[in-house]
């Protein structure tokens, strides 16, 4: 199974001023994950250590891709999104 877990900070809702919403990192998170994992709220550094533990390692695989384009504005881009390195 492939864990993805996700963290989710806990914020702090205080009085409004001036009309605008206010809020405060409460300094707790939870981690979840779709294979059932749920820290309930503990301390950010320990949800982190959890995420950390928790997550499979993404192996990088390569793949050849053979592009064929005429215009050389296309393929480079193509080039590029196929590495992973975006449009800059």
């Amino acid at each position: 199974m492939i864990h993805q877990p996700s963290i989710v900070n806990m914020l702090r809702e205080l009085d409004p001023v001036d009309g605008w919403a206010v809020y405060e990192q409460a300094g707790l998170a939870t981690v979840a994950c779709h294979c059932g994992l749920n820290t309930g709220w503990i301390k950010k550094a320990d949800a982190a250590n959890v995420w950390r533990d928790h997550a499979t390692p993404i192996e990088h695989t390569t793949v050849q891709v053979r592009v064929d384009a005429d215009d050389t504005v296309v393929r480079d881009a193509i080039r590029r999104s196929a590495r992973g390195t975006g449009s800059s």
